[in-house]
């Protein structure tokens, strides 16, 4: 029962499209967005699934038919012909499935977004919030941040709670080793942020060099040690357990220290997030602006749709494509550097001052600097058909590069990534694809096949262009 009445509702949906006249059609933003979010489920699920006759009595498809009133027939999507009767479709359906053992047939990626060619146009206005915030003389806005930013950066707390999340987790793991980073590590951070610790259980940070074979905790072991883990915090009467995210991207366990009144992330997978932490905050030693800019985005930032590290990468590559800071890609062919690999992703770089790149430092005055950097992204840089990536530091590099179809196409700095995709083309895990074909791609420096604004919709993305443009013309 519960296949056939799928399959009544399929068929509304079907009969529903089918109802549009040929030609160009006009759709909201938000609907939008739900028929990419029911095309990723029905990727998903087709991914777990395995062909198996449903068998129902003619009663049962009766019952069934019910919840779909104009439904008198059903039709074979191979051939076309109609069916009235149980047993009719499922002989059809039996000689169709038969005649596909024997037919070879060609992946084709799901429609999306970019089969329309554009993001839908928002006309949406500066909310009051942001328009309170660019009225505001930016340089007092600037020293009020710098002051907050100090607190969290600077804190002595931070230190304390990351020593004393070592010491529980060692009565666990002997070996265990913690890494902090992210926002309070880089110097982006408030003193209401989050502490970001990475808990290095085997204590060999996933590190390949010189041919060590160490690997990331796998997704069974990585889930066993954040139960072992939160079973020793629970065991501490000032530490508080708020939750676990085991089915994210990178698990975490989420634990908060009463003692201090902080909340703290504690991921376990690898270092690959230290790692890019490492280069954010050498990033924003070359030009400390680019850190101050970040901070200003992150209050500009309507309802925080973009999170902390895809702001930050926006602005480095903003940077980058300015000619004021080198690409990873740059620093990784130093001949001083010899290569440190995190599951087969370099994370080595060299680490020259800006006299040896040949660089200026950045004297912008802030407000023109953040009137340049919505400018860009407004006008200059195309976020619909382009992807921010701080690897290469340029502009050009296009989504449509990323198709199965059009691997040659790849730039050739991109080996890496070309081995990756061809690896994992068939993985049913979709987190190990490379989304590629989201509204925004921001593009990890290291891990290349991780697109870290990947969770931005049809109808934000919309919307932050239009803000971004708003936000240029504010300051004309």
């Amino acid at each position: 029962m519960h296949q056939l009445a799928t399959n009544v509702l399929m068929h509304a949906l079907i009969t529903n499209l089918d109802s549009y006249a040929p030609g160009s059609k006009s759709i909201d933003p938000y609907t939008l967005s739900l028929l990419e979010l029911l095309l990723e489920k029905i990727k998903d699920f087709l991914n777990d699934t395995h062909l198996e006759l449903f068998k129902l009595h003619k009663n049962e498809w009766n019952i069934a038919t019910m919840c779909y009133q104009q439904l008198e027939k059903v039709d074979c999507r191979f051939c076309g012909d109609s069916f009235n009767e149980c047993v009719n479709a499922l002989k059809n359906f039996t000689e169709h499935e038969l005649k596909k053992k024997t037919k070879v047939e060609k992946d084709e990626p799901l429609a999306s977004y970019l089969g329309i060619n554009c993001i839908p146009r928002s006309m949406e206005q500066l909310p009051k919030t942001i328009k309170k915030l660019l009225k505001k003389d930016t340089n007092t806005v600037l020293k009020e941040i710098q002051l907050d930013t100090l607190c969290g950066k600077d804190n002595p707390i931070n230190a304390i709670v990351a020593s004393d999340i070592q010491n529980v987790v060692r009565k666990g793991f002997p070996l265990a080793k913690v890494y902090p980073f992210g926002s309070r590590f880089v110097g982006t951070a408030n003193s209401e942020s989050d502490i970001d610790i990475y808990i290095d259980v085997e204590g060999n940070y996933a590190l390949t060099e010189y041919g060590n074979k160490c690997s990331s905790l796998s997704p069974a072991d990585t889930i066993e040690s954040i139960k072992c883990v939160k079973n020793l915090f629970l065991d501490k009467i000032d530490w508080l357990v708020d939750k676990k995210l085991l089915m994210a991207r990178v698990p975490l366990l989420c634990v908060r220290y009463l003692t201090y009144g902080v909340k703290c992330d504690l991921s376990f997978t690898n270092g690959l997030a230290h790692q890019n932490s490492i280069w954010l905050a050498y990033m924003f030693d070359l030009q400390p602006k680019s850190r101050w800019l970040i901070c200003y985005l992150k209050k500009w930032n309507p309802e925080s749709c973009l999170n902390t590290y895809t702001i930050s990468l926006l602005v480095i590559f903003f940077f980058q494509c300015r000619n004021q800071l080198p690409s990873v890609h740059m620093l990784q062919q130093d001949v001083n550097t010899v290569g440190k690999f995190i599951d087969g992703w370099n994370i080595d770089f060299a680490r020259p001052t800006l006299d040896q790149l040949g660089y200026q430092l950045c004297n912008d005055p802030m407000p023109s600097l953040v009137h340049q950097f919505f400018t860009f992204y407004s006008d200059q840089f195309s976020l619909e058909t382009d992807i921010v990536c701080p690897f290469l530091g340029r502009t050009g590099i296009k989504k449509s590069q990323f198709q199965v179809t059009a691997y040659d196409e790849l730039p050739s700095e991109m080996s890496a990534l070309l081995v990756y995709m061809e690896e994992h083309q068939k993985d049913p895990d979709i987190k190990r694809h490379f989304a590629f074909n989201k509204p925004f791609v921001v593009q990890d420096p290291f891990e290349l096949c991780h697109n870290v604004a990947k969770g931005v919709a049809v109808d934000k993305a919309s919307k932050y262009l239009r803000l971004f443009e708003l936000s240029a013309k504010y300051f004309c």
